[in-house]
């Protein structure tokens, strides 16, 4: 018994002084996720940002009332604002295939990207839940983080704004 608590507390004092090691923090931007587009094309924010042009990422599902009605609005938004940003919309449900997303992004005449569900994306930016945005200003650097919810004109306008001069 005596031999039982002496290996106890000799372990003990061995993991107490073993310093806890974290992973050291990676610049912005450094793991940057690759996306597959519904053309079975590779993409990077990066790529998109060596373009000049802040980003706004939308997560989306088809079958989402919401994002339907919140890309809509973008589209008017971006069409006014001449392309002054880049958009990337990428699926939130794994279930949808690159055709059915490639299908809805036709019907509409959207002219960006659309990326199928990319779960490293969704983990760099906690993304968690559908018709979520993020908007990275030119330099990679996350200024704008929304979940789930509808921009009107104004806010989209006031976001792209925002972005173009950061």
């Amino acid at each position: 018994m005596v031999v039982i608590i002496a290996i106890c507390i000799a372990a003990m004092a061995w993991f107490t002084t073993i310093p806890s090691q974290k992973p050291s923090p990676s610049p912005a931007g450094s793991e940057d996720v690759i996306f597959r587009t519904v053309e079975g094309t590779e993409l990077t924010v990066q790529d998109l940002l060596s373009q000049g042009k802040p980003v706004v990422i939308y997560f989306f599902t088809t079958w989402c009332p919401t994002c339907e009605r919140d890309l809509k609005t973008l589209d008017e938004v971006y069409r006014e604002q001449a392309g002054r940003v880049n958009v990337l919309v990428v699926s939130f449900d794994p279930s949808e295939t690159a055709e059915q997303i490639k299908t809805y992004k036709e019907k509409r005449n959207y002219t960006w990207p659309f990326a199928e569900y990319n779960e490293d994306a969704i983990v760099k930016y906690k993304v968690v839940t559908q018709s979520s945005k993020i908007g990275i200003s030119r330099s990679g650097e996350v200024v704008f983080s929304q979940g789930f919810g509808f921009l009107g004109t104004e806010e989209w306008r006031e976001l792209l704004q925002q972005l173009t001069s950061s």
